[in-house]
């Protein structure tokens, strides 16, 4: 079912502090040592009973969520070390690859910049080679921390880091806009001409004061863009051009039925 904000704030609120190793306990007394104003402290102290009470429910019901699952894979490594045997299926030719996990030269995580610190203990004590990207930090809201990949050499001083400056995926007009984005974020409130383009940070909170029940469809939202920002620029540039412009999405699927 969708969920309310409160119920989204408060599941995120809960996968924060267990990502952090946080008990019910240790939140309290960082709520405590902290002046928070009345809504924050009432929404802190009914996010501290909800997650006192899902650690209650899932201990009864003999359950475990992710996060459980990471605190006992930690838990486990701790006593026997990396003395563990390895599976892996092969779905191309349904083959089940066996080995010990001591003998890997190497493990490869992608996506670093989204580790949390529960994540970090995990694999701290083995060989791995991190790729990431710190402008692609999308699951903070579950507890994933910027320093793990920003202060990575204070974390692994021995390493070696390597930046990756070439990309195949984009055509290059689209990498430099980006890169313009990048470089001065702060300028795009409004319009910055780059070449023969303009650019723009765009804020979709900022088109939903309308039509609130618009935030529910991304067509919705692109057309008010398009009348409400887009169209205005053209026409002071030409009344008579017609706009030309791009749109870029995740997935295909968001432009459907557009």
């Amino acid at each position: 079912k969708n969920k309310t904000r409160l119920e989204q704030r408060v599941e995120s609120f809960i996968r924060k502090c267990m990502h952090r190793s946080w008990s019910p306990e240790d939140i309290t007394k960082i709520f405590i040592a902290n002046c928070f104003g009345k809504p924050l402290s009432t929404f802190y102290a009914f996010a501290i009973d909800c997650y006192r009470e899902y650690l209650k429910i899932m201990k009864t019901k003999w359950k475990q969520d992710f996060e459980m699952i990471l605190a006992d894979a930690i838990n486990h490594l701790h006593e026997v070390g990396w003395d563990i045997d390895f599976r892996i299926h092969k779905e191309r030719d349904q083959k089940m690859l066996r080995g010990h996990i001591q003998k890997l030269k190497y493990i490869i995580i992608d996506e670093y910049q989204d580790t949390s610190q529960l994540f970090f203990e995990l694999v701290q004590t083995i060989r791995i080679i991190c790729v990431g990207d710190n402008w692609q930090l999308i699951n903070s809201f579950a507890g994933s921390e910027m320093r793990f990949f920003k202060n990575f050499s204070e974390y692994y001083p021995w390493a070696k880091q390597l930046s990756l400056r070439t990309t195949y995926r984009c055509t290059p007009i689209i990498v430099e806009a980006a890169n313009v984005l990048m470089e001065r974020p702060w300028e795009l409130i409004s319009w910055v001409e780059w070449k023969s383009w303009f650019v723009r940070l765009i804020k979709q909170e900022d088109f939903y004061k309308d039509n609130p029940e618009d935030q529910k469809y991304w067509n919705a939202l692109i057309k008010t863009v398009l009348e409400k920002i887009i169209k205005p620029k053209y026409q002071e540039k030409d009344k008579n051009e017609s706009p030309q412009f791009r749109i870029l999405s995740r997935i295909n699927h968001d432009l459907d039925n557009f």
